[in-house]
């Protein structure tokens, strides 16, 4: 009798272990897109998605536009809910050794001026629902 009561609770423990001690944290979901600005791609953008609460996901736009948002070091996506979305030009941050010897800057385009005039860190006012994978997500910046 005394076998049947151990493997009865460890069948117990086992099936609660396995029903409660799954991955905990919030879910994340892959994202990945294009961002564009007056259906023009944007490259250089560096892309923040912040929830109402928690860790925001972030990507760099490549020449194409192309971008795949980043959670952690092992999640690429953002959290389920609702963010805030700004940016920072990448393409203006400059090689420190080349800042040094006095190599030149690089300038702005006007349309990267704008974005980041409206979709700044402290003005952007853009908001996205994230409820699942998208690899075909559209950011319009216009």
């Amino acid at each position: 009798m005394t076998n049947f009561v151990f493997r009865f609770f460890a069948g117990l423990m086992l099936a609660a272990c396995t029903l409660g001690c799954g991955r905990a944290g919030p879910e994340i979901v892959p994202i990945e897109g294009t961002v564009t600005h007056n259906g023009e791609p944007v490259p250089n953008l560096r892309i923040y998605f912040v929830p109402t609460d928690g860790r925001p996901s972030w990507a760099i736009s490549d020449a194409n536009g192309r971008f795949v948002l980043d959670y952690d070091i092992d999640h690429d996506g953002a959290k389920v809910g609702t963010h805030t979305i700004w940016v920072l030009d990448e393409g203006s941050n400059v090689d420190p050794t080349a800042a040094m010897s006095g190599g030149p800057r690089p300038k702005r385009s006007p349309a990267i001026s704008q974005i980041v005039e409206k979709y700044g860190r402290e003005k952007s006012t853009l908001q996205v629902e994230v409820k699942k994978a998208d690899r075909h997500f559209q950011l319009k910046l216009d």
